[in-house]
Formats: C-alpha cells, sequence, structure tokens
C-alpha cells in the first residue's frame, strides 16, 4: 500500500452516474496498491427535458435533445449491466431530493467500520433506485442502517446537530480539496469526473508508483 499516493472517490446517491460508477470504480481501485476514501457530495437534482414551443429556439431543442439522449444512456448502461435501477424509467431521474439524511446515515455507518458503510452505500444505492427508499426520510435511512448492521441508537439525535455539522465540514473539505461534482476521483488536487476516466486514471497511479520505485 503506497502511503504517497490517495484517491478520494466523491458520490451522491441521488445521482444515477454514481450508481453506475460504483462497482467500477471498486473494481478499479482494487487493482491498485493506494489508498481510497469515499466521501458523499451533495449536488443537484437531474432536471426533466423540457420540449421547446418554438421550433426556431435551436439551443432549447439541443438542451431538450441531449437530456433525452442522457436518460436513454442511464437506462441503457443499467440494463447491460443488469443493475436494479426501475426508477431509471419511471421518472425517477428527476425526483427532486436533498440527500442529507442519507449522508448522514453514511457518516454514521462509517464510524462502524468500512464493511458497514459498504453494505449501507450498496443498500441505500439501490434502495434509491430500484425501491421505496426516501433519502430525506429519517425512518427509511434509520431502517436501512440497522440491515446493514448497524447500532443506530443516538442517531436520530445525531442529525439533529452534529451530523449537520459534520456535513458542512465535509463539504468545505471537498471543495478545497477541488472536488465539484459527482462521480469523481480525485488524486493530488486533480478531479477526474465520469467513470469514462477511470482507466486514464489507474494508469496514471501506475505510472506514478513506478516513478516512486524507481526514486
Amino acid at each position: 500500500m503506497s502511503a504517497a499516493v490517495e484517491i478520494t472517490v466523491l458520490f451522491d446517491f441521488k445521482d444515477p452516474h454514481s450508481y453506475l460508477a460504483v462497482a467500477p470504480t471498486r473494481s478499479m481501485l482494487e487493482t491498485l496498491p493506494v489508498r481510497s476514501h469515499w466521501y458523499p457530495f451533495l449536488g443537484s437534482p437531474m432536471r426533466p427535458a423540457v420540449r421547446p414551443e418554438s421550433l426556431d429556439d435551436r439551443g432549447g431543442w439541443h438542451r431538450y435533445h441531449r437530456a433525452v439522449y442522457l436518460a436513454g444512456d442511464l437506462c441503457r448502461y443499467a440494463e447491460a449491466r443488469s443493475l436494479p435501477a426501475r426508477h431509471f424509467q419511471d421518472g425517477g431521474l428527476y425526483r427532486q431530493v436533498s440527500g442529507e439524511i442519507a449522508v448522514m446515515g453514511y457518516n454514521w455507518a462509517t464510524g462502524a467500520g468500512p464493511e458497514f458503510a459498504r453494505s449501507y452505500m450498496d443498500q441505500t444505492f439501490e434502495g434509491y433506485w430500484d425501491g421505496a427508499l426516501d433519502l430525506d426520510d429519517l425512518a427509511d435511512v434509520t431502517l436501512t442502517l440497522m440491515r446493514s448492521g448497524v447500532d443506530v441508537d443516538g442517531f436520530d439525535v445525531y442529525c439533529q446537530q452534529e451530523g449537520v455539522e459534520e456535513l458542512l465540514a465535509q463539504r468545505a473539505d471537498i471543495g478545497e480539496a477541488g472536488g465539484f461534482a459527482t462521480p469523481s476521483c480525485l488524486l493530488e488536487g486533480e478531479a477526474f469526473v465520469g467513470r469514462q476516466h477511470l482507466p486514464y486514471l489507474a494508469e496514471r497511479v501506475r505510472r506514478k508508483l513506478e516513478e516512486e520505485d524507481r526514486a
């Protein structure tokens, strides 16, 4: 394990791209002898495509077709990987939620240990995109923690103050580190946004490790 190389992974439970990126990101990290840290990032939800009223609105039509294509692309990739994601296809891509309570749940699970955080992450992503999990509902998040094997005693109190303070501090730390979107990996202050960059990022890390070995 290289002490000099660390990768920070940013994800957002309400971001469908983050859901698609979890498995390939984990697979990439498993091939690299580096330290990694997963941090939740609260971005903006997707907005539905708005069909322009005027045929002359070229910019509007471009945005419309791009949004329609993007939604279709998400569905294609989820189907190709047999990923449980019914809400990719029923309008659920555009649910307007905050996700703050779900993030506090992840931070709470992280305190219990990495294996609990991973279980909670998987159940939250699948519950939101394929089930009825409400990211903003304390009862839903608490139940997901319990199903992940996490002790929830005191979690409701945590969400009232300490959890909020941790969210704010986390947001500041991520911004200072150069994070601004999901899914992304941060390497030495440089952000690689989107799962399409994973092969290049892995090669960058391997070259850096080779340089360390020669030094």
